[in-house]
């Protein structure tokens, strides 16, 4: 009796070319694009296909430009790398002793 492997358990998620987080800000903008055109169908619809064209090739081309240059977590790292400090300055001894001392 053998056990089949599945061998796309620890795989991260492909759509497209588009990894991770990509493919969530690629349906956020797919719904802003659809959104800019149901909104805008009122004034004319060669109004709203073209927001929502430029919305729809922004989101696609911008997606697409990000996963290749920052990879897989790139963005998220890119920002947490934004929260931290460049420097830890004491303006006084007494600070650092208290430091030590807990």
């Amino acid at each position: 009796m053998g056990y089949q492997i599945n061998k796309g358990v620890g795989a991260p998620l492909d759509f497209f070319g588009l990894k991770s987080q990509y493919i969530g800000y690629f349906g956020i903008g797919m719904v802003a694009a659809f959104l800019g055109y149901v909104v805008f169908q009122f004034e004319s619809k060669l109004l709203g296909g073209i927001i929502a064209g430029i919305i729809g090739a922004v989101t696609y081309f911008g997606c697409h430009w990000a996963n290749t240059k920052f990879g897989r977590n790139g963005v998220a790292i890119k920002m947490g790398r934004r929260s931290l400090p460049h420097r830890i300055s004491a303006k006084r001894a007494r600070d650092i002793v208290r430091v030590h001392k807990k």
